[in-house]
């Protein structure tokens, strides 16, 4: 009867440490960089022109310093990702800007970039590079935003657009 007792107490014990793990280790949402409005470029370009759509980071306004895990382009059509990457250079970026990656910018990689507690409007670009492949629509809906900010990581989707359109016929 004891050793029953003892085998049902580790069971639960270890039933309850495996979902205090997944509860850490998963993402959530909500996080600081969540509920942010809709925004977005429209580019005219024509199939093979590469460039290098930039878009400033939500700011930190909480007590804590955010770190970066990943930056996703989604919903893509028409389009092919070159890359992402950020910068730390302001709102003095273009948010257009012919090639990739763009011409005396900046950049550091994505995974392990900080925006700083309480930070400053700009603190940190994101800049994705891309080429159109298509005459058809081409776009990026939203970006995903993977971030480690108070111990746990977090997942958010911001709705900030690129439209690549035709250019106008002359």
């Amino acid at each position: 009867m004891r050793r029953t007792s003892l085998a049902l107490a580790a069971v639960v014990l270890v039933a309850a440490l495996a979902a205090a793990a997944s509860t850490m280790l998963s993402s959530r949402t909500g996080g600081p960089l969540s509920g942010f409005g809709g925004a977005g470029i429209r580019w005219p370009s024509k199939m093979g022109d590469r460039f290098t759509w930039a878009m400033p980071l939500p700011d930190n306004q909480t007590a804590s310093d955010l770190t970066l895990e990943s930056i996703d382009p989604e919903g893509v059509s028409g389009l092919q990702v070159l890359g992402v990457a950020v910068s730390t250079a302001g709102c003095s970026i273009s948010s257009i800007s012919l090639g990739y990656p763009a011409p005396n910018v900046r950049t550091q990689d994505v995974r392990g970039s900080v925006i700083p507690a309480h930070g400053p409007i700009c603190a940190l670009q994101v800049l994705v590079g891309v080429v159109r492949t298509s005459p058809a629509q081409a776009e990026i809906k939203s970006l995903r935003v993977r971030y480690r900010w108070d111990g746990a990581s977090y997942e958010d989707s911001i709705p900030w657009r690129l439209e690549a359109t035709n250019p106008a016929s002359s």
